[in-house]
């Protein structure tokens, strides 16, 4: 299983719009106009405008893996089609608006309509590595790997110091089976951004079940491991998912099973199905996970 993770790693606030209601396990975006700390300036928050699931809720506030954003900042995926829609009439030349449309295209698995935006942002704005990045994701979600990597080097041109590029890059070259450029990819991500999560969870989760055993390093994933679950405050099931996989790699398969065991009070039915408890039945049999050669 591929891990792929969308964090946000702010606290946002400044919005007059009404809360809507949400529920854990709901994906969510949040309005251009909020203004956003990310605990050392404040930030605008319009480029990181992209779809996240509601890990946890306290009060008015909504966690989304790393951090909290306010409800009331908050919009579901159809929420968010028509309001960038609207953005992009009132500023056809802003190349965010189709940026972050397009990625609401892409939650609702309508690619073709994601790269056309796509496509729009990097015409307005050739030089900036966004688009280009998300192009890639979207060729990738195509199952057009070696197309995502392409555009995925045009972004690391435009900015070689994008964590979020190497990440992507690396889910690719993961799904072509070329292990070597992925475990440097996600280290690559860690290296340009030392706070960024969906590198070292990706990185643990190689090191950890990769069917290639010189790519695996038991050692190497535990450690990053912990750190994505103390990053994330053991609040995301997909982290735990992982962390008890290294675990598992490093021969301690008690804590393995009781890793994944609070993976799946945190995780949905879907997340769950798609693996936590037959992972946990190997790990209960004294065998570690191997993610398929694919």
């Amino acid at each position: 299983m591929l891990r792929a993770l969308s964090i946000a790693c702010f606290v946002a606030w400044q919005s007059v719009a009404l809360a809507a209601e949400f529920k854990i396990g709901d994906r969510v975006v949040w309005r251009s106009d909020t203004r956003a700390s990310n605990g050392v300036e404040e930030i605008s928050i319009e480029g990181f405008a992209f779809p996240s699931t509601v890990r946890d809720i306290q009060n008015e506030f909504l966690f989304l893996g790393a951090g909290w954003i306010k409800k009331e900042d908050a919009l579901s995926v159809d929420e968010a089609l028509d309001y960038f829609s609207e953005r992009i009439k009132a500023h056809p030349n802003e190349p965010a608006f189709w940026n972050n449309r397009g990625r609401v295209w892409e939650e609702k698995k309508e690619y073709d309509n994601a790269i056309a935006d796509y496509s729009k942002a990097a015409e307005l704005a050739p030089e900036d590595a966004t688009a280009f990045n998300n192009l890639g994701t979207a060729y990738q979600s195509k199952g057009h790997n070696q197309v995502a990597i392409k555009h995925f080097n045009e972004a690391l041109k435009a900015d070689p110091n994008d964590a979020t590029v190497y990440y992507n890059r690396g889910r690719a070259n993961q799904y072509s089976g070329n292990y070597a450029a992925a475990a440097q990819d996600y280290a690559d991500s860690i290296r340009v951004n030392p706070n960024y999560l969906p590198g070292y969870n990706n990185a643990a989760w190689l090191a950890a079940t990769c069917p290639d055993e010189k790519y695996r390093n038991a050692k190497l994933a535990l450690g990053l491991a912990q750190q994505a679950a103390e990053m994330t405050q053991g609040k995301v099931w997909e982290v735990l998912d992982t962390l008890a996989a290294a675990q598992a790699e490093n021969g301690d398969f008690a804590a393995a099973v009781k890793i994944s065991e609070q993976a799946i009070t945190l995780g949905s039915d879907a997340a769950i199905h798609g693996g936590v408890r037959d992972r946990m039945t190997l790990y209960q049999a004294s065998k570690p996970y191997r993610m398929p050669a694919d």
